[in-house]
């Protein structure tokens, strides 16, 4: 099933497409990252939080993206109905 793969010139050519996911790419990270200092706990309230008020923002401009738009029509088919 070639054809439902994405196109290499939009993805680039990989030589070694099977070492993405190879145990010892994974080590390397792993050490990568404990070399510099990656490893420290962070607090997940602050993380809980950011993301409770992303998700608030993103409903409030939702809702008022509605209101607008629904205001918009009723004054146009006001006007329209007015002429």
């Amino acid at each position: 099933m070639r054809f439902l793969r994405i196109p290499t010139f939009i993805t680039g050519r990989k030589e070694y497409r099977r070492m993405d996911r190879t145990p010892a790419r994974y080590g390397q990270f792993a050490s990568f990252m404990s070399v510099q200092g990656c490893n420290s706990r962070r607090h997940p309230d602050r993380h809980d939080r950011r993301l409770q008020f992303q998700k608030l923002t993103r409903v409030a401009t939702m809702t008022g993206a509605a209101i607008g738009v629904t205001w918009i029509a009723l004054e146009s088919a006001k006007a329209l109905s007015f002429f």
